[in-house]
């Protein structure tokens, strides 16, 4: 199932699929799709939460006009990102909890785990990266703030995670991909 910048693939069956919320850019959003795995019906969430557009060229920070003007503009779209994501989360968490099944939810969430949103999310699911994962897990590969962890999996039970890792081998995005393993506990 495919919409605008999602994509959620399955070798079962999709019974149900939608939109959850989507930006006025187009871009931005949340999917999912409800697939029967054996006598098993779980959710899957893809999301790409509201992006930072932090661009930062170190030719703007030599001149001190363009470096003040770059801050703003930095400051201008932290507080945006974060108060869309804000707003984003909330339905997602809302269409989570209204879930007559289990949930993984995976994506690019932008933010980080010790944000108001990430917080908002493991009150209810489990992070696959901390119960599975090794080392710092960290998603985000562009050339200017390195070493962030924004893209995740959780997931509610009776789902839980076997295996988590970060393939760092690909290089096809900014982003790395992550991959995870879950068995259905009966």
């Amino acid at each position: 199932y495919s919409i605008g910048g999602t994509l959620i693939v399955s070798k079962f069956p999709i019974i149900s699929q939608g939109d959850i919320f989507y930006s006025t850019n187009g871009f931005n959003r949340a999917s999912y799709a409800d697939i029967v795995i054996r006598e098993d019906t779980i959710r899957i969430v893809n999301v790409h939460l509201e992006s930072m557009g932090l661009v930062i060229t170190p030719r703007n920070l030599v001149n001190p006009d363009k470096a003040r003007s770059s801050a703003m503009t930095i400051l201008r779209k932290l507080k945006v990102g974060t108060f869309e994501r804000s707003e984003q989360n909330k339905k997602l968490v809302a269409f989570i909890d209204a879930s007559p099944y289990p949930v993984i939810c995976a994506g690019d969430f932008n933010d980080l785990p010790y944000t108001y949103s990430y917080q908002l999310l493991k009150s209810r699911m489990k992070n696959s990266f901390e119960e599975s994962g090794k080392g710092f897990g960290f998603t985000y590969g562009g050339r200017l703030l390195r070493m962030l962890r924004i893209d995740n999996q959780f997931y509610t039970p009776p789902i839980t995670s076997t295996e988590f890792e970060t393939l760092y081998e690909i290089k096809f995005s900014d982003h790395f991909p992550i991959r995870g393993e879950y068995h259905i506990a009966h």
